[in-house]
């Protein structure tokens, strides 16, 4: 059975892959996953039980989920492979220009590339979404062309199956709709601020007589003097960095943490390393207790923290052995005036 998806469901998933495949990307990872584990789960059926069909659907069945869940648990795992993916996209493509490109270069163009991704996540997953997102639509939107009362029925081979657009115009299309994607990426990840904090707006220092300008809404949590804050949830503590600190680092392009559940931290240890385009960061927590869990995957989305950071980009939670310490940061009122203060004498 061909590795491939209805064209109208491949015009979408292309779609969603070309222009919010890292803002999306479990969704992406778990699509890679899916097709990958249905490819598999057809080729073995065809060698282990040829003509049984109702075993052969089992088999795919069984394979795509069990793909699907492999790269949601082992997220670098899918990183890599999205970028080895995209490397093999352009390096069939330019194959016949160059006379081909042997099965070792490929496989070292598609190590690096998958490294890269693993490496330097969101440029580089940018580009390969949108690239094989690209290639997906452009497929589909041919198949449908040429049968456009079987949208539903007949499949559309997928790109890393070696299906590419070859005639002029489709590479042309592909192009373009790969820079429209990267370029939608691109605007839609950067940074941005939301209207759903409650709290008083702050104003940035006037100085050299520049007018000031509206700050971020301080959200209603306990703060630390460094900028991160601290919410209880249930019999532990939420912690993460406040929109004031992120609007003076700028867009976030990297995240690590420092600690792993189990981990015991004391007041003011690192917990984590914040990098942006201004400057990279430590980050220190405001009070002691057992780390219980973190949040995964956040250095492969780091945009998150950025996008909502009193919520999605939470960063670890951390059980006290009492909230004598909790109760003792500041509330969203004195950390405004916090702001005040510092914003006066600067």
């Amino acid at each position: 059975m061909p590795l491939g998806l209805p064209p109208v469901v491949a015009l979408l998933v292309g779609l969603v892959h070309c222009i919010a495949g890292y803002r999306l990307f479990p969704l992406v990872l778990g699509i890679y996953g899916l097709v990958f584990g249905v490819g598999a789960g057809s080729a073995l059926a065809e060698i282990w039980f040829p003509g049984q069909v109702l075993t052969a659907s089992l088999m795919q069945v069984g394979a795509g989920l069990l793909g699907l869940g492999a790269v949601l648990a082992y997220f670098r795992i899918g990183v890599f492979v999205i970028g080895a993916v995209a490397a093999l996209l352009l390096t069939w493509a330019v194959a016949p220009v160059v006379g081909g490109v042997s099965w070792q270069v490929q496989l070292l163009l598609a190590c690096v590339a998958g490294s890269a991704s693993v490496v330097v996540t969101r440029v580089v997953l940018i580009v390969a979404t949108a690239i094989t997102g690209a290639a997906l639509v452009v497929r589909s939107a041919e198949v449908m062309a040429e049968s456009p009362v079987r949208w539903l029925t007949d499949l559309t081979a997928l790109p890393w199956t070696g299906a590419l657009p070859d005639a002029i115009p489709e590479v042309v299309a592909w192009a373009a709709l790969a820079l429209l994607g990267i370029a939608v990426q691109l605007a839609t990840t950067a940074r941005r601020w939301t209207s759903t904090g409650l709290g008083r707006t702050l104003l940035a220092p006037r100085s050299r007589g520049i007018n000031a300008v509206p700050m971020p809404p301080i959200h209603p949590r306990r703060y630390a003097r460094n900028h991160v804050w601290a919410e209880l949830d249930g019999d532990s503590v939420l912690v993460g960095i406040s929109a004031r600190a992120l609007d003076q680092l700028g867009e976030i392009t990297d995240f690590a943490l420092r600690v792993q559940p189990g981990d015991e931290l004391a007041p003011g240890q690192c917990f984590a390393v914040l990098e942006s385009a201004k400057a990279e960061i430590e980050l220190f927590t405001p009070l002691s207790g057992a780390v219980v869990r973190v949040h995964e995957g956040l250095d492969l989305a780091p945009a998150t923290i950025s996008d909502d950071c009193y919520g999605e980009g939470w960063m670890i939670a951390v059980r006290p052995p009492d909230l004598s310490e909790f109760t003792t940061l500041l509330d969203a009122e004195a950390y405004s005036e916090l702001l005040k203060t510092a914003a006066a004498c600067v």
